[in-house]
Parts: C-alpha cells; sequence; structure tokens
C-alpha cells in the first residue's frame, strides 16, 4: 500500500504501533530524500488472521496512492514437502535397523554414511516446512510513504528550460524552411 502522508516519521512510528499491537513486526525500511522530498518504506509481518482489519487500518493513516494485493499458494508444497519427510522418515527407520544388524566396519560406515545423508534431508525438509508454515501464518505488508508534492513541483513537473529553448529554435528552423520551400515553388511555377 502507497500513502501519501503529512509527516512521514509520524506516520511510520505510528503504524509501527498498529502493527505491534495487532501481533506483527517491522522486518525491514528503507528511506531516502529529505525534508519535504522524504519517501520512506517498510515491510511488516502481521498475523494472517489479522491481515485485513490491519489493511483497514492502515487507510486511514493517510491519502491511499495504491494498493496491491496477493497471494501465493503453499498447500501442494507442504503436502509434497510432508511426503518427502515421511519418506525420508521411514529411510532413516530402516538404516538404523541396518546398521543394528551391520557386522562389518565397512557395512557400518556405508550404513551411517546414507544414514547421516538422510538425516541431512529431514533437516533441510523441516525447515523448508517451518519457512512455509511461517508464510502461512504471517502476511507481508509493503508499506511505502510519500509526502505530498508542492504545487509549485506539480505544476513546473519535468520542465527543462534548455530543452524547451532548443525544441523552440528547432521549430523555426522547420518554419524557415517551409517558408524558404514555397517561396521556391513560387518562383520555379510562376516564372513560366
Amino acid at each position: 500500500i502507497s500513502l501519501e502522508v503529512s509527516d512521514a516519521e509520524a506516520s511510520l512510528k505510528s503504524i509501527t504501533e498498529l502493527i505491534s499491537a495487532n501481533g506483527g513486526y517491522l522486518s525491514g525500511s528503507s528511506r531516502y530524500g529529505q525534508d519535504d522530498q522524504l519517501y520512506v518504506s517498510a515491510t511488516f509481518r502481521v498475523p494472517a488472521t489479522n491481515f485485513d482489519s490491519v489493511m483497514s487500518a492502515l487507510r486511514e493513516q493517510g491519502d491511499v496512492l495504491s494498493e496491491d494485493v496477493s497471494s501465493y499458494e503453499v498447500t501442494m508444497q507442504l503436502v509434497d514437502l510432508e511426503a518427502r519427510l515421511k519418506n525420508l522418515r521411514a529411510s532413516e527407520t530402516a538404516f538404523l535397523a541396518l546398521l543394528d544388524r551391520a557386522s562389518s566396519v565397512s557395512d557400518i560406515v556405508a550404513v551411517q554414511a546414507e544414514l547421516s545423508r538422510v538425516q541431512g534431508d529431514i533437516e533441510a525438509f523441516e525447515a523448508q516446512r517451518a519457512a512455509l508454515a511461517d508464510q502461512v501464518e504471517m502476511s507481508s505488508i509493503n508499506v511505502s510513504l510519500t509526502l505530498p508534492v508542492s504545487p509549485v513541483d506539480a505544476a513546473s513537473g519535468d520542465f527543462d528550460l534548455g530543452y524547451e529553448i532548443s525544441n523552440a529554435l528547432a521549430n523555426l528552423i522547420n518554419v524557415g524552411r517551409a517558408v524558404i520551400t514555397a517561396a521556391i515553388n513560387i518562383v520555379v511555377i510562376g516564372i513560366p
């Protein structure tokens, strides 16, 4: 959501307090410019259950310039990870049983190597599952705060005096060429 506010610093503080009151937190922010050209951007994480109420409250923090809401479905990824974890745990159990029955050092080393690989995969998939669970439980909200544009800045826009003078000279040359071409045509056609 992009908001136009009268005081970016005070608005950021107010929004941070609003997010905290709803169980969220500030996960990152940036700012550039200064004084009346200050631009602040912040990313917040809020519980997904509070998303709608937080967005509604954010709309009241300033004039909404733009808003974009999207979601990313992770259900299939979560189902896939659960299936992989189930298979890896079954493999871990089988390797542990093999380790108990292994009699030679080479068998023990081979089984332990495979067991370590499987346990590493289990840890990696459990970390992915935790990250997906966090995505399901928490929503990200990106807030951009800008100050109102002054009427003088709005009126001048992207006015460039040098470009305007150059453009006027180019128009003068084009008109002059057209007048000279017309005069030549009149003389050439008028004489016969």
